[in-house]
């Protein structure tokens, strides 16, 4: 039976064991992607058993750094900028946008903000390029939409099932038009 070896880093911040051989699972580091899930679970632990919990006991609470990060994201969408100065490529338009509803921004108030993009585009370079990456960002269908991505374009990939239903007045057939003449 082989003993794995384990190695001891020198820094003070990673006083962990770590085996060589990788059977041992990695510590988190310190940018790890639940440290935020950490912070907002305390603050809603501490909530729950404080004064504030009887005020509002069923209330989606966000952390103030996360309510910053969306009102970033809502003036750099209605500027159409980013805070360096740059615009927004439509992958960051879409990315704000999805953000955005997945923490509860009403669709009206993004329409309000950004009218999504109409651009050029070749068709199946553009179906070949959201078939690869649709799986791994996972937007909802409306963010590509406001990045300018047409509603064909995203059933060739797959991302919708079915064309979405057209909303206003249906456009008269020519026999109705000579009816409403008579």
């Amino acid at each position: 039976m082989r003993v794995p070896t384990v190695v001891f880093h020198r820094s003070p911040w990673h006083n962990f064991p770590r085996e060589e051989d990788g059977n041992m699972p990695r510590q988190p580091t310190k940018g790890a992607t639940s440290a935020g899930k950490k912070r907002s679970l305390a603050r809603r632990f501490n909530a729950s058993l404080t004064a504030q919990a009887a005020k509002t006991p069923t209330a989606k609470t966000l952390d103030q750094r996360t309510v910053r990060r969306l009102d970033r994201y809502r003036s750099e969408l209605k500027n159409g900028k980013s805070p360096r100065g740059k615009g927004l490529t439509p992958l960051d338009i879409a990315m704000r946008v999805n953000e955005l509803l997945a923490n509860g921004a009403k669709l009206a108030e993004l329409k309000k903000l950004i009218k999504p993009r109409t651009v050029e585009f070749d068709h199946e370079t553009l179906v070949a390029i959201l078939v690869e990456m649709h799986p791994i960002y996972g937007y909802r269908p409306v963010a590509y939409r406001f990045a300018g991505v047409p509603d064909d374009a995203l059933l060739a990939a797959g991302i919708i099932d079915k064309m979405p239903a057209r909303r206003g007045p249906k456009p008269a057939t020519k026999k109705v038009a000579l009816a409403k003449k008579k």
